[in-house]
Protein backbone atom coordinates (compact mmCIF):
# COMPACT_ATOMS: atom_id res chain seq x y z
CA UNK A 1 0.00 0.00 0.00
CA UNK A 2 0.70 3.58 -0.86
CA UNK A 3 2.81 5.35 2.02
CA UNK A 4 -0.36 7.91 1.59
CA UNK A 5 -3.10 5.60 1.83
CA UNK A 6 -1.62 4.05 4.84
CA UNK A 7 -1.30 7.60 6.44
CA UNK A 8 -2.97 7.31 9.97
CA UNK A 9 -1.20 9.68 12.07
CA UNK A 10 -3.33 9.02 15.66
CA UNK A 11 -2.59 5.43 14.95
CA UNK A 12 1.46 5.74 14.47
CA UNK A 13 1.74 5.10 18.13
CA UNK A 14 0.14 2.01 18.15
CA UNK A 15 1.92 0.50 14.57
CA UNK A 16 5.42 1.41 15.99
CA UNK A 17 4.33 -0.62 19.17
CA UNK A 18 3.75 -3.67 17.37
CA UNK A 19 5.39 -3.40 13.84
CA UNK A 20 7.52 -6.73 14.43
CA UNK A 21 4.48 -8.41 14.35
CA UNK A 22 3.35 -7.38 11.34
CA UNK A 23 3.81 -8.93 8.10
CA UNK A 24 1.51 -6.75 5.83
CA UNK A 25 -1.36 -4.35 6.79
CA UNK A 26 -4.56 -3.35 4.91
CA UNK A 27 -6.54 0.34 5.73
CA UNK A 28 -9.69 0.45 4.53
CA UNK A 29 -11.88 3.80 5.69
CA UNK A 30 -15.46 4.23 5.57
CA UNK A 31 -17.75 6.76 6.88
CA UNK A 32 -15.92 7.88 9.55
CA UNK A 33 -14.47 4.72 10.69
CA UNK A 34 -10.90 3.58 9.89
CA UNK A 35 -10.00 -0.35 9.83
CA UNK A 36 -6.68 -1.77 10.25
CA UNK A 37 -6.15 -5.09 9.40
CA UNK A 38 -2.67 -6.69 10.09
CA UNK A 39 -1.58 -9.73 8.83
CA UNK A 40 0.50 -12.04 11.78
CA UNK A 41 1.49 -15.09 12.32
CA UNK A 42 -0.44 -17.41 14.14
CA UNK A 43 2.16 -17.63 17.06
CA UNK A 44 2.31 -14.00 17.58
CA UNK A 45 -1.30 -13.14 17.90
CA UNK A 46 -1.15 -12.77 21.50
CA UNK A 47 1.94 -10.72 21.80
CA UNK A 48 0.60 -9.01 18.92
CA UNK A 49 -2.66 -7.82 20.89
CA UNK A 50 -1.23 -7.33 24.48
CA UNK A 51 1.28 -4.64 22.49
CA UNK A 52 -1.72 -3.01 20.36
CA UNK A 53 -3.74 -2.50 23.91
CA UNK A 54 -0.93 -1.77 26.00
CA UNK A 55 -0.16 0.78 23.27
CA UNK A 56 -3.79 2.00 22.87
CA UNK A 57 -3.88 2.51 26.87
CA UNK A 58 -0.72 4.59 27.19
CA UNK A 59 -1.86 6.86 24.03
CA UNK A 60 -5.71 6.97 25.44
CA UNK A 61 -6.47 5.37 22.30
CA UNK A 62 -10.59 4.08 21.95
CA UNK A 63 -10.01 1.09 19.41
CA UNK A 64 -11.45 -2.52 19.18
CA UNK A 65 -9.37 -5.66 18.23
CA UNK A 66 -10.87 -8.41 16.90
CA UNK A 67 -9.77 -11.79 15.89
CA UNK A 68 -7.46 -13.82 14.71
CA UNK A 69 -9.28 -13.97 11.87
CA UNK A 70 -8.78 -16.12 8.35
CA UNK A 71 -7.18 -13.70 6.59
CA UNK A 72 -10.10 -12.09 4.05
CA UNK A 73 -8.33 -8.69 3.56
CA UNK A 74 -5.05 -10.38 2.27
CA UNK A 75 -6.85 -12.67 0.21
CA UNK A 76 -5.85 -10.14 -3.34
CA UNK A 77 -2.26 -10.74 -2.92
CA UNK A 78 -2.36 -14.78 -2.73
Amino acid sequence: MAAAGRAVPAFEPIRAAVQRYIKDERIDRREGVITINHLVPRAAAARYRDAVERAADENRMRLIVSGPWPPYAFADTW
